[in-house]
Order: C-alpha cells, then sequence, then structure tokens
C-alpha cells in the first residue's frame, strides 16, 4: 500500500535536494515544505500525525534525516532554526542513505573521539582573506577580506541566510513581491 510514510534515510536524498534549491540554507518549514513537494507525498501522508504532539510523522522524520545529516557533516544549525549546507555539503551531488545511517550508527557505537575520521572543517582556504595568519589578522579585516573574495552566488546564499536568521526572509519576501505587483 502507498499510504506509508517513508523512513528518514528515504528522504535523505529529497531533502538535500531540498535545501539546494533554496539556495543552501533553509528554515525547517521551508525545508520541510520543498521536501515534501519534491517527494510528492499524499496529504493522507503528511497528515498522519507523531504521537500526541503537534508534529506529523512526517515532520518528525524529516527532524531526524537533517540530525543524521548534520552527524556526517553534510548539514549544519543555529539556534534559530535554519539549517545549511555545510562546504561538504555544498560539494556533495549524490549521497549515500545507507552509508550515511552506518557511520551516525557507528560514531554512536563507538562515542567518536575528537579526531574522528569525519572532517566536517572546510578546507578550501580560498575565502579566507590574505596571506596574513589569523591571529595577527584582526577579525573586521579578516570579515572584509572574506566579503570581497566571495563569489556572487556565495554572496546571495549568505545574504537569504542572515535574513531566514534574523527572521526577515518572510517579510522581506512579502514586501518586494507586494512591491513589484
Amino acid at each position: 500500500m502507498e499510504n506509508i510514510v517513508p523512513a528518514f534515510s528515504d528522504m535523505m536524498k529529497e531533502l538535500l535536494q531540498a535545501i539546494k534549491e533554496l539556495g543552501g540554507s533553509g528554515t525547517i518549514s521551508e525545508i520541510d515544505e520543498k521536501t515534501i513537494k519534491i517527494l510528492k507525498l499524499p496529504r493522507a501522508i503528511i497528515e498522519v500525525p507523531h504521537g500526541n504532539g503537534n508534529k506529523s510523522e512526517v515532520e518528525y522524520r524529516l527532524a531526524w534525516t537533517r540530525t543524521y545529516m548534520k552527524k556526517v557533516g553534510i548539514l549544519e544549525n543555529s539556534l534559530r532554526g535554519v539549517w545549511s549546507l555545510t562546504s561538504k555539503g555544498q560539494e556533495i551531488q549524490e549521497i549515500d542513505p545507507n552509508e550515511i545511517v552506518s557511520k551516525v550508527r557507528a560514531m554512536s557505537f563507538l562515542k567518536a573521539s575528537v579526531n574522528d575520521p569525519l572532517n566536517t572543517d572546510d578546507d578550501n582556504l580560498e575565502n579566507d582573506g590574505v596571506d596574513v595568519p589569523d591571529e595577527i589578522q584582526g577579525w573586521r579585516d579578516k570579515l572584509k577580506n572574506v566579503l570581497l573574495n566571495l563569489s556572487p552566488e556565495r554572496f546571495e546564499r549568505l545574504t537569504q541566510r542572515i535574513l531566514r536568521e534574523s527572521g526577515m526572509a518572510t517579510l522581506f519576501r512579502t514586501e518586494i513581491i507586494g512591491s513589484v505587483l
């Protein structure tokens, strides 16, 4: 029967696609909406409640999907509920959900050490500014150099994320659409 809620691991590819289509970051509701649209889930599945809470089973499982993808360094999140692709996540074209699940379960089982082989750091130093060590370069100079060296696409993604983090994304979108109409 088709009215079965997909497992969290069965939604990883679509969730990655959703965040990429959102420009590399999104709020939980934006990501959930986009993922559900990509999955083409029928209303009957979307409305299946999770326990006695106010979340649906799909929303609950998408939360686990994001958590697993965070643990392997594909996603990161802020305290304001905005999720974004890490540099590793931006480079990934295709993911293997079974591999992600295996890695996360292995990390949990082995209580991954600080020297975990899953490196989530950005090894690309192109946006670190001038060739001055971080200890010497002031934070304002470093920020200025990073911003000046961003490609237009990355600057746009950064701006989108800043608007989302400040809660202005929906207000900004509404005002722009209203003024264009």
